[in-house]
């Protein structure tokens, strides 16, 4: 069931990062793996504060989450460019 979790919260993530930073749409599993590492990032760098990890559906692992979606998708463009 987490993982299902998961791969939903991911989704969620990877659309609205999407959405913020203007890219061109790509696929959703595109966007799903993104969200996924995305989130797991964001929440691994919240812990490192002190800060509970993805306890549940809420507006904190949310926030967490798209922190660390679009901090990867930062990086991953700024390895291409």
């Amino acid at each position: 069931m987490v993982t299902i979790l998961w791969v939903v919260f991911g989704g969620l993530i990877g659309w609205i990062e999407d959405l913020s930073m203007n890219k061109e749409n790509q696929n959703a599993v595109v966007d799903v793996v993104f969200g996924v590492i995305g989130a797991v990032l964001g929440v691994w760098i919240m812990s490192l504060f002190g800060q509970n990890g993805f306890v549940s559906f809420d507006w904190y692992s949310l926030l967490a989450a798209l922190f660390g979606s679009i901090l990867l998708v930062w990086v991953v463009s700024a390895i291409r460019k």
